[in-house]
């Protein structure tokens, strides 16, 4: 926060814990370099972060769900920047490698990136392409060693939850689970604050699209 910590205002607040919300919760030397860069709020960003729980928890668990973060926040360093193609080749890496649900991220991140005319859509799409396919053909040849058969684990998850829509077998929660209880405990205190920086601060506002 440095010279600023004496004018720091619920707008700035607001602000960061949009942006912890939305761009994945982790204190990535790579992202807070972006976030200061382009919000000048990189300090405040990692005060929020470090007052949340599950970033340690599962920085100890070497499980998919961890490197498809670290993946994800490199990515939005990369978007903050303006560098779309890179955005595109980390998030759709760590969707075929690592976990097929980030879709949900990297689809909305890349229609972004193509509406607001960071990339055309043909680079998108070769992009899109070319990351994909070797991204396939590098989880495919480890994975397989691994497992001793050949194998595209992310495939099989898909398949499994949406093709022979067995997701249920996972466990079922009610329709309101993830905003009463995984949102809500994932950010702590700071949910509160995203509608209020979306309110007050137009330089987050687009970012709430991927929200």
């Amino acid at each position: 926060v440095g010279d600023r910590a004496g004018s720091l205002t619920v707008t700035d607040l607001a602000t960061v814990v949009h942006a912890y919300a939305t761009l994945g919760h982790s204190p990535s030397p790579e992202l807070l370099e972006a976030l200061e860069r382009r919000f000048r709020l990189g300090a405040l960003f990692l005060l929020v972060t470090a007052a949340q729980f599950h970033l340690p928890f599962y920085a100890s668990r070497p499980l998919p769900n961890t490197w498809a973060l670290i993946l994800s926040n490199l990515a939005f360093r990369e978007l903050l920047l303006g560098h779309a193609a890179r955005m595109m080749g980390l998030l759709v890496l760590g969707t075929v490698a690592f976990r097929c649900d980030l879709l949900l991220l990297t689809g909305p991140a890349i229609l972004l990136a193509v509406g607001t005319g960071q990339i055309g859509f043909l680079r998108a799409a070769a992009v899109g392409v070319a990351a994909g396919l070797a991204a396939l053909l590098a989880t495919v040849l480890v994975d397989s060693a691994f497992w001793g058969r050949p194998v595209w684990p992310e495939g099989e998850v898909l398949f499994f939850n949406t093709v022979e829509n067995r997701s249920s077998e996972w466990g079922v929660s009610a329709w309101h689970w993830y905003f009463s209880s995984a949102l809500p405990r994932a950010l702590l205190g700071a949910l509160p604050f995203v509608p209020v920086g979306l309110a007050l601060d137009r330089r987050v506002r687009w970012l709430g699209l991927l929200a």
